[in-house]
């Protein structure tokens, strides 16, 4: 059995007495938070990489919401982040991009693949953050090493 499944039966047992929607919501609320604690360190570790030589070096990124829903023998993930990359504090001129990107993944519950990851922006500047930091790659990779953690 591996960690999340393990969790969940936890979370599930101790909401024996309620009802089954109310299980698995709990068991939803506590995979969200253990892939939370998973992703959150990937996304504040982006660096500005592409934008960077504009001296908007220094990244000021946070992971904002985890949402993990199961259905059935797919589950859905939705991850939201604010990406900020600004000048130096110290910058003769202030300046900053920032965007919120969202990602959006169907995940299979049998084996904690990663079927399938959407990432979009709510603007323009978002455009250029996400080729800038590959984010669907990025988003790809870093997400499947947090399934692979949780599911072992």
């Amino acid at each position: 059995m591996d960690t999340l499944q393990g969790a969940c039966l936890l979370a599930i047992g101790a909401a024996a007495l309620m009802s089954g929607s109310v299980a698995v919501r709990a068991c939803d609320e506590f995979a969200s938070r253990l892939i939370s604690s998973a992703v959150d360190p990937a996304v504040e570790g982006l660096k500005c990489e592409g934008i960077g030589q504009a001296g908007l070096d220094k990244p000021d990124h946070h992971l904002q919401s985890v949402c993990y829903t199961s259905s059935g023998s797919t589950s859905h993930l939705e991850i939201v982040a604010s990406l900020r990359c600004k000048t130096s504090d110290k910058a003769f001129v202030q300046a900053s991009v920032s965007d919120t990107v969202t990602a959006k993944a169907e995940v299979r519950g049998a084996d904690c693949q990663l079927l399938d990851i959407d990432v979009q922006t709510s603007g323009a500047v978002g455009k250029i953050l996400v080729r800038a930091f590959n984010v669907n790659g990025i988003a790809r990779t870093k997400l499947q090493e947090a399934l692979d953690k949780l599911c072992q």
